[in-house]
């Protein structure tokens, strides 16, 4: 029996989701990736045997889709350029120079994605720490074209959290419960 048959279950849907942070809502956000992460493993020979075990977890970046306005909504120009001087960033003809680095009140900092139902009910979200833009590229602009001005952003982040619908933030299991687990 396929799961499209049964009424009561819903499938995900790509385009129901909301990007929030402390300040706003991005609404104006086209398209986002989800966290995704790859684990290294290592392998160990022991005679004629291989075993491979799991290494260091790392996350990957993930890129946002934003829509550019001109008129009564944000201006990414502007926007971007706000962002570059809270990283730290100044020109090299303004002084003091100084370095780029994490900021606490950057637009991406614990940046929230939420996939939401039919409802608009929130089914899971996550939030992403120590987030920062690494790269930002402006659509190209063309006489032939009406498409929408569009940002695309990428963010760089130390890790995720992962939350439900009921508001749960879900991380990893306490060092009590992981070794309960072990013994058993």
């Amino acid at each position: 029996m396929s799961f499209w048959t049964e009424a009561s279950l819903e499938p995900k849907r790509n385009f129901r989701f909301k990007i929030n942070n402390p300040q706003m809502t991005w609404w104006f956000a086209k398209s986002i990736d989800k966290p995704s992460f790859d684990v290294s493993n290592s392998e160990y020979q022991l005679i004629n045997h291989k075993f491979k075990y799991p290494g260091i977890v790392t996350w990957k970046n993930i890129q946002i889709t934003l829509a550019d306005f001109a008129k009564k909504g944000p201006n990414g120009g502007e926007v971007l350029h706000e962002e570059l001087a809270i990283m730290g960033y100044t020109r090299p003809d303004k002084s003091p120079m100084k370095g780029i680095g994490k900021g606490n009140n950057s637009a991406v900092s614990d940046l929230q994605i939420q996939h939401l139902d039919a409802d608009g009910t929130i089914v899971d979200a996550w939030t992403l720490k120590g987030a920062f833009i690494i790269s930002a590229t402006y659509s190209k602009l063309d006489y032939s074209s009406d498409d929408i001005s569009e940002i695309t952003l990428e963010i760089a982040y130390d890790y995720a959290d992962y939350g439900t619908s009921d508001g749960d933030s879900v991380g990893i299991a306490s060092e009590e419960a992981a070794q309960a687990q072990a013994t058993t």
